[in-house]
């Protein structure tokens, strides 16, 4: 995939802001933040892998990062701040009802159609499995559906699961975390008015909030892997933080040696804090150096970033990240069969290989979505908005 082509697609995942295009303002496009998101996007899912006892794999020193895959989501958190911010804040700052209809009408289409489509697949992948089981009068290949599950599809068709434990764990268990996001969109109006108004207050505020969320999880929760109601202030933390990074982005000027040096410490120091037994929070800083090193796309790592792949991995990390679920609950029908296939003593390098296989058929069926889920709807919905000019 040719760089120019890369640089054309929508960019972010959980979630992803519509407008960060070439074809849009040059300032709302940044390379090195769309890579970054691909390749969490990625590490989420190495981290769902992990979860299953059928394909768990000797990680050595490894293991701890992967363990705690569950933290890139909060790194998505500031990213989408970051770049909500560079994008909409200007035009939603007077609180006026079009730029406003026209925002949500860019999110929705940009969120809701791939999530739509997971949800679909799911639905009818596991409501078909069991009915035929049932009318075989086969024993159930998960568990037997109830209508407390059919409330809980629906909540998560209406990205209303962030209310409730029971259906954030059911279904597409990932998009939680869009769920938390559309709530934050309703407040990010008022914020950005605080904004045009009272900047550096509205910048303060926005910091403390973000100091204070993150310094409750420290005393009271053992992990960032919160899924309870308390994850939509989860989600406000990391989007107040990047809001204040991209407020305050142009405040230090470095050169370019600096600014490399800025990015190696904050993923030695993510690497550092992964691998170690140091609390999830301390992980938030080095989030935010690296995303506030990368903005202006200079440095070693950011130069890295611009090369085609990872690109192209940036632009179809949101359907990298929702379809986890669908892939893996797939796979599920068939690992128990393949497992049985494997020679004794190649229990290890058959799991490798399934699960690669599994990255490969996921990346896969991302880039057919986003060719043709992701991109045509939300060009037709990009004009719904545009005819409210």
């Amino acid at each position: 995939m040719a760089r120019g082509r890369a640089q054309t697609a929508l960019m972010a995942t959980v979630p992803i802001d519509d407008s960060n295009t070439a074809t849009g303002p040059a300032r709302n496009y940044v390379l090195a933040h769309n890579a970054i998101r691909g390749f969490a996007a990625l590490g989420v899912f190495v981290y769902h892998l992990q979860l299953e006892r059928g394909y768990l794999v000797p990680l050595g020193l490894f293991e701890p990062a992967v363990r705690r895959g569950y933290v890139w989501v909060d790194l998505f958190f500031i990213l989408s701040g970051f770049v909500v911010s560079l994008s909409y804040q200007e035009r939603l700052a007077r609180l006026h009802w079009r730029p406003f209809a026209r925002f949500m009408i860019a999110r929705i289409g940009r969120i809701f159609p791939v999530h739509l489509l997971a949800l679909l697949y799911l639905a009818a992948l596991v409501i078909g499995i069991e009915g035929s089981y049932w009318l075989l009068g086969w024993p159930s290949h998960w568990h037997p559906l109830s209508w407390s599950q059919i409330g809980d599809l629906t909540l998560q068709a209406a990205l209303l699961q962030v209310w409730s434990r029971e259906a954030t764990l059911s279904w597409n268990i990932p998009a939680w975390s869009i769920s938390a996001e559309m709530h934050i969109y309703l407040l990010f109006p008022l914020l950005a008015a605080l904004l045009a108004h009272k900047r550096q207050a509205a910048i303060l505020l926005l910091g403390a909030v973000a100091v204070a969320v993150y310094g409750f999880i420290l005393l009271r929760y053992p992990d960032l892997d919160i899924l309870s109601a308390f994850a939509l202030l989860r989600c406000l933390a990391g989007f107040s933080l990047g809001m204040v990074l991209q407020n305050l982005k142009g405040a230090v000027r470095l050169g370019a040696r600096w600014v490399t040096l800025a990015q190696l410490i904050a993923i030695g120091a993510i690497a550092a804090i992964l691998l170690s037994a140091l609390h999830d929070v301390l992980l938030v800083p080095a989030f935010a150096l690296l995303v506030a090193s990368t903005a202006s796309d200079r440095g070693l790592v950011a130069r890295a970033a611009h090369g085609s792949a990872l690109q192209w991995l940036g632009d179809i990390s949101y359907s990298v990240y929702l379809l986890n679920f669908p892939v893996l609950t797939t796979a599920g029908l068939f690992w128990p069969r393949i497992a049985t296939l494997i020679p004794p003593g190649l229990e290890i390098g058959g799991r490798w290989l399934w699960m690669t296989l599994l990255v490969l058929v996921l990346v896969g069926c991302a880039t057919l979505t986003f060719r043709l889920v992701e991109w045509p709807l939300r060009d037709r919905l990009r004009g719904v908005a545009a005819a409210l000019e």
